[in-house]
């Protein structure tokens, strides 16, 4: 692993310690005035985004296209797009780890401290 690397995933993990001791302060009545987490079934599907284009309303064309784009998706190339929805979603949860950790740490900007490029 390079310098660099290691530099920065020492500051990851300095962020994650700083979190994660400063986030386990709450009190007892701070925790017990939360509201809590809505329960949602796994199994029922999401409600359309606004603006969404419904099934019904899309030409056969369209439909057409739909289909196609499905059926390349699935069955074609089915470990590129997942692997691709994968490290897009690992990047973003990575991030929003050291967001959180530098909101609630107060030290923004952590990670770069150090860094001469």
């Amino acid at each position: 692993m390079s310098s660099r690397t290691m530099r920065c995933t020492r500051g990851l993990l300095a962020l994650l310690l700083l979190s994660v001791t400063f986030s386990s302060g709450r009190t007892e009545q701070e925790t017990a005035e939360a509201p809590p987490l809505p329960i949602r079934d796994p199994f029922t599907l999401y409600d359309a985004d606004p603006g969404a284009v419904e099934w019904e309303d899309m030409s056969e064309e369209e439909r057409a296209n739909t289909n196609r784009t499905l059926d390349w998706a699935e069955t074609q190339h089915g470990a590129d797009v997942h692997n691709a929805f994968a490290a897009a979603s690992s990047t973003t949860n990575q991030l929003r780890l050291i967001e959180d950790a530098q909101n609630t740490s107060n030290l923004d900007g952590i990670e770069s401290l150090g860094v001469v490029p």
